[in-house]
């Protein structure tokens, strides 16, 4: 059985499905424009007890040195420790949940991960080699 968060975006909405990446790149960049807008492109992704978070870095390399033909993935994972109201789904509306998501990872400012790849594509395939990615513009 799959489970699915439903995303409310104005009048439509969209689902995060559970493993999967979702961008939330215009939502991270509302919610936190100076943390946020370094970065090209914003994903979170569902787990069974945290979330993961996967934000694009262009011209930048794995050692974060300028390098115009690179493009980072950094990934982190924001779980109980992290956001202590991922816990408790009741109580929170799903933009809610979001933004604690976004929260947690712009105030905890670390990594779990970083991958160096050659273009933006090229990350999103990485990032949706296992389930899958939901871009934004594919979201409504």
């Amino acid at each position: 059985m799959q489970s699915t968060i439903t995303i409310l975006k104005g009048e439509k909405m969209s689902k995060i499905e559970f493993g999967k990446y979702t961008e939330v790149t215009k939502r991270a960049k509302e919610f936190d424009k100076e943390f946020f807008n370094e970065y090209e492109r914003v994903f979170i992704c569902p787990d069974v007890h945290n979330f993961w978070i996967a934000k694009i870095l262009v011209g930048i390399n794995e050692d974060y040195e300028e390098q115009e033909d690179c493009v980072l993935i950094e990934r982190n994972n924001i779980d109980e420790v992290s956001a202590k109201h991922l816990k408790m789904p009741h109580g929170l509306s799903d933009n809610e949940l979001i933004d604690v998501v976004l929260k947690a990872d712009s105030e905890d400012g670390s990594n779990w991960d970083v991958l160096e790849c050659d273009s933006v594509e090229d990350a999103i395939e990485e990032l949706s080699d296992v389930f899958g990615v939901i871009l934004e513009d594919e979201a409504n």
